[in-house]
């Protein structure tokens, strides 16, 4: 089966016939047989199919499976596309047994850039905030904590949860980014149990918009806050300009 397949040059229609005229008396096997023979000899040397045992991912000798969890844990950010590349082992055993070792494709997270100055400031805030929480652990709720938020036409689109079922490509756009551009800055902070605001600030906030939200919007939008928290409040400027 596989001389012929060799004799039409991997040409599967062509080997079901060739197979057919010097076989007749047999059963003709279906032209993909072939390549998947062929494909077979290549990848393992063998025809024969083995099947997975003892927990094994399919097709895997353990030392392969040893060199993909040193790879892995030595570069835990590496693709399968480039794991299979560099190890010459095809994409589906390397996927199929990383899945049978439970590792699981975790996403990064973002998080705000920190410089060198701001570490030792951040060690003092804590230590400062746990010396007043064994004195009085319900100083926490005295937290003030604001920020900003930004709102534009566009909004966010996340490309990858959009579907668009179809038999062939239709090539679908969705419209981001419109020449016509506006965006809301919105304020808002929680104390306690309390929500305060939204509060729209103006588009573009200096020093001096924001001194004014600060001495004459603000009291307002706390007039329901209990007294004996304002008395007591820790109030977190959020990005506040200079």
């Amino acid at each position: 089966m596989h001389l012929i397949y060799g004799e039409a040059r991997g040409n599967s229609r062509l080997t079901c016939r060739l197979y057919a005229e010097r076989f007749p008396a047999r059963i003709l096997p279906y032209h993909s047989m072939f390549a998947r023979v062929h494909r077979q000899l290549m990848e393992t040397g063998s025809v024969v199919v083995k099947k997975p045992n003892s927990g094994r991912s399919y097709l895997l000798t353990p030392e392969q499976e040893e060199i993909i969890l040193n790879l892995i844990e030595e570069n835990p950010e590496i693709s399968i596309r480039r794991a299979s590349s560099q190890l010459e082992i095809p994409r589906t055993r390397i996927h199929r047994f990383i899945k049978r070792q439970l590792l699981k494709p975790f996403h990064f997270q973002k998080a705000q850039e920190l410089k060198v100055e701001d570490l030792p400031r951040r060690r003092n805030f804590s230590l400062w905030a746990l010396q007043r929480y064994n004195l009085n652990p319900g100083f926490i709720r005295n937290f003030f904590f604001t920020d900003e938020a930004s709102f534009t036409k566009d909004g966010l689109i996340n490309l990858h949860n959009l579907h668009y079922w179809a038999m062939a490509n239709p090539f679908v756009l969705r419209q981001t980014r419109s020449q016509e551009k506006f965006s809301i800055n919105c304020w808002a902070g929680i104390v306690g149990d309390c929500i305060i605001g939204p509060y729209l600030l103006p588009p573009r906030l200096n020093a001096e918009s924001y001194l004014n939200f600060l001495e004459h919007e603000l009291p307002l939008l706390m007039e329901d806050v209990p007294l004996g928290i304002r008395r007591n409040l820790f109030f977190m400027h959020d990005g506040a300009p200079p």
